[in-house]
């Protein structure tokens, strides 16, 4: 069983930050408009407290959850009008994920390596469900746009390797 401080500090802020990365990765590839992207932030918020309770033989998890009281996960920096955002922030969040689970892989056991895959996705999804694609006002559009369909698909790839 391993904890969070069987990581240095840089790889536990790699891990730290790959959960909200990955679902903002999500997000941003879709158009959910503002109100949309405040149900996404919602949903990954949700994502990281129902870990708790969904893994809670998990000890990896449990104090990751516990050390987030202190060390709250930060974003990278982006420039939203740069061009090509969307598939830069993707990007990384797919190679972060190459990186987590290569250093879960090495420190943690086969169960937490693969209930942290888990979580990664699960959070996605819930992301990608949050709120409709493309409508007006609620009206019309998409459950989960086609975007947001292949960065979870990608997520899956990498996760799956």
């Amino acid at each position: 069983m391993s904890t969070i401080a069987s990581f240095t500090p840089e790889e536990q802020s790699l891990i730290r930050d790959i959960i909200p990365l990955t679902g903002f990765a999500v997000a941003v590839a879709g158009n959910s408009g503002i109100i949309g992207t405040f149900k996404e932030a919602a949903a990954t918020a949700k994502g990281l407290g129902e870990a708790a309770a969904k893994y809670p033989q998990n000890e990896l998890i449990q104090s990751l959850l516990k050390d987030f009281n202190q060390n709250r996960p930060t974003m990278p920096k982006y420039n939203p009008l740069e061009a090509g955002i969307q598939e830069k922030i993707k990007g990384d969040a797919l190679a972060k994920t190459r990186q987590v689970i290569t250093l879960l892989a090495q420190k943690a056991t086969p169960q937490e390596v693969t209930e942290f895959k888990q979580w990664i996705l699960a959070v996605s999804e819930n992301v990608a469900n949050a709120a409709k694609e493309g409508g007006f006002l609620g009206i019309g559009g998409e459950r989960v746009s086609a975007a947001e369909k292949a960065v979870l698909s990608d997520l899956q790839s990498v996760l799956s390797a």
